[in-house]
């Protein structure tokens, strides 16, 4: 009897699997005329970021509301488009854009489409180096890393008002410091290299 009932309940649960995946819906995106889109982050609300290639195959930056009213976007000096890495829920993104002379720099857009554009301390200034961004949380906080003159990564993280702090790893080698993401409690978690060339996870609380 109870071998029964156990089997029952492996039954039960086999049918709510398969109704839940019978109940997801899946709606392709692209944006109005489009050659290519593709989708980065999105937040609570289902507001969404990307990137779109025009029909010059010209890449832009675009959102798109919750209700699929889509807005291009292109950030001053981008070349090409800027991703949004993360979008909170305010409707605040994050990203990171490439200049003329392939330099990278990060860069935040307010919900109501103010774009202010920003270089961590240190970063460097030649071909492939720079800011890049990783992620936003809910207070307003960006994480990201920047590249240096030597091509070696460090972490920051830009608070709300703009201020930037740099961190590495203690015992990081030639590669550096990689943040990932990061969390409404400001706790930051990502990547790092040691000075024999092996991998670790990280974890920065928000009062280091």
């Amino acid at each position: 009897m109870q071998r029964f009932g156990i089997m029952m309940q492996l039954v039960l649960f086999c049918f709510a699997s398969a109704m839940a995946l019978l109940a997801q819906t899946i709606t392709s995106l692209d944006y109005p005329g489009a050659l290519a889109t593709t989708a980065f982050a999105i937040n609570d609300s289902g507001v969404i970021t990307g990137i779109y290639g025009d029909t010059n195959k010209v890449a832009h930056f675009y959102v798109r509301s919750n209700t699929g009213t889509y807005t291009s976007v292109d950030v001053p000096g981008a070349s090409p488009a800027a991703p949004g890495m993360g979008i909170n829920k305010s409707g605040v993104i994050a990203g990171y854009d490439t200049d003329a002379n392939k330099v990278h720099h990060g860069f935040v857009r307010t919900a109501a489409g103010a774009i202010t554009t920003f270089d961590a301390p240190g970063a460097g200034k030649l071909s492939n180096q720079g800011t890049f961004v990783s992620g936003i949380n809910n207070a307003g906080t960006i994480v990201g890393w920047y590249f240096d003159s030597n091509n070696k990564h460090h972490g920051y993280v830009r608070s709300k008002a703009g201020k930037i702090t740099t961190f590495e790893v203690k015992g990081s080698g030639p590669t550096g410091t990689a943040p990932a993401s990061i969390n409404s409690a400001g706790t930051v978690a990502g990547t790092w290299r040691d000075t024999h060339g092996v991998w670790h996870g990280f974890m920065r609380t928000a009062s280091c």
